[in-house]
């Protein structure tokens, strides 16, 4: 499992969001995520700058 941090967010190439799990912070993976597949859409709503599948 990788920690839910900041820098794990902006070295990864592609997030992936497959539960809407209490930890995640929403804002944090628009904020820091260039590229999210986001199956839950949690990110509805955000402003999201990075490509989202």
């Amino acid at each position: 499992m990788v920690p839910f941090t900041t820098d794990e967010l902006e070295a990864a190439d592609l997030v992936v969001v497959l539960v809407d799990h209490a930890d995640f912070q929403p804002d944090l993976i628009a904020r820091h995520a260039a590229l999210v597949f986001d199956s839950k859409a949690i990110l509805r709503g955000l402003d999201f700058e990075g490509e989202l599948l």
